[in-house]
């Protein structure tokens, strides 16, 4: 009887010690991944992985009486009794005063854990040299409480935000142009614009050289352009001068892929003369 009243006081007194989740005032999250530093004490694995994912979908301020809330954090105690979440890139970004249309986005994994937990009376600093361009860039931060300073440098890419071309299904590495319908528009945030497609109408003459997957943003180097113009067989020729413009057919001398400069005879006069292909068994003549 005596064994079995202990054994009870014991499970009665394991279960009814908290968990404490020691944190910080503010705590700095970034990333995909958003880890962020917490100590704990009596806590078993599945509480620790829980407030983990709370603090990594926050942004703002966790109370202790929200966070018991989840079935998991019943019997959690926060220390202190509130935690402020903050996203450092997006501090970066507005101490910055980084254009509306750019991000950073930091890419440096091996940020000190506790450099980003601050108490009630200290604050970050950002300093960034040609912080206005795309690229790679190095970012110092400055944790300070006015008289004490603590710096790291951190690793970051300066981004812009860009409507691009993605393939809207599995596509297929193929020898003829993609249907435009197996395509749509995304807003993505890429370090070079200029290689990415933003207009489907640009893939009209093109096609995929290797296969891509659903949501995959279509690059310039993952194209290769349809042979549109072929020898031998006879084409529309358009010719433009200021406000007049006159068509003819002439039989050309050589293939061409869009945007290419060939040689076409006149059907008429024999005579040779060259050409832009600007479509399907179509040239145009700019003078």
């Amino acid at each position: 009887m005596r064994k079995l009243f202990a054994t009870f006081a014991i499970l009665l007194s394991t279960t009814s010690i908290a968990c404490t989740i020691n944190g910080a005032d503010t705590i700095f999250t970034y990333g995909e991944t958003k880890n962020a530093t917490i100590t704990t004490t009596g806590c078993d694995q599945s509480q620790v992985e829980a407030i983990n994912e709370l603090i990594k979908e926050s942004s703002g301020t966790l109370e202790a009486g929200f966070i018991t809330r989840y079935p998991d954090l019943k019997n959690v105690k926060l220390s202190p009794s509130s935690i402020r979440v903050r996203n450092l890139e997006e501090l970066v970004t507005s101490r910055l005063n980084i254009e509306s249309n750019k991000k950073i986005e930091i890419i440096d994994q091996s940020i000190q854990s506790d450099f980003l937990n601050l108490t009630g009376e200290q604050y970050l600093q950002v300093y960034c040299d040609e912080c206005t361009t795309n690229g790679l860039k190095t970012l110092r931060l400055v944790k300070t409480n006015g008289t004490n300073h603590e710096t790291h440098w951190v690793k970051a890419r300066l981004l812009s935000a860009v409507k691009t071309v993605v393939a809207a299904q599995d596509l297929h590495l193929q020898f003829t142009a993609t249907p435009l319908d197996q395509f749509s528009y995304e807003v993505h945030y890429v370090l070079k614009p200029e290689e990415y497609i933003t207009d489907k109408r640009d893939l009209t003459f093109y096609r995929l050289n290797k296969s891509v997957s659903r949501g995959a943003l279509i690059k310039r180097s993952d194209l290769t352009p349809v042979q549109i113009v072929k020898y031998g067989t006879p084409v529309k020729v358009m010719l433009n001068q200021s406000n007049i413009k006159l068509t003819s057919t002439a039989t050309p001398i050589g293939s061409g892929h869009f945007g290419d400069t060939i040689k076409l005879r006149n059907l008429k006069t024999n005579k040779i003369f060259t050409a832009t292909v600007s479509g399907i068994n179509e040239v145009r003549i700019d003078l």
